[in-house]
């Protein structure tokens, strides 16, 4: 990670004797300050990520997507996805939580 970025996540388990119908799994909060690529990625959860600056780009469901400062971006469970950020300047902060 280069210096002046952060990532932080945390995860959430339940010790309950039923499993609530939903509960969040992870939320990260995420700060780059260099351009970001991701692999396509798929996970069994909702995801639902904010940014609190900068660009991204997201590629899922035959869409493409700049989500935009102040934007949320809600992703189905098990869609395959990708984002980066070298085709949006590069910088950004997000928090994401998956459910």
């Amino acid at each position: 990670m280069k210096s002046g970025e952060h990532y932080d996540a945390h995860y959430w388990r339940f010790n309950m004797p039923e499993e609530l119908p939903i509960y969040p799994f992870c939320s990260e909060s995420v700060l780059r300050r260099e351009p970001r690529r991701t692999d396509w990625m798929r996970h069994p959860f909702l995801i639902l990520c904010g940014l609190s600056s900068g660009s991204l780009r997201y590629i899922f469901s035959n869409r493409k997507i700049v989500l935009q400062e102040q934007e949320v971006i809600l992703i189905p469970p098990g869609t395959p996805y990708f984002f980066e950020s070298h085709s949006t300047g590069g910088c950004y902060s997000k928090q994401v939580l998956e459910l």
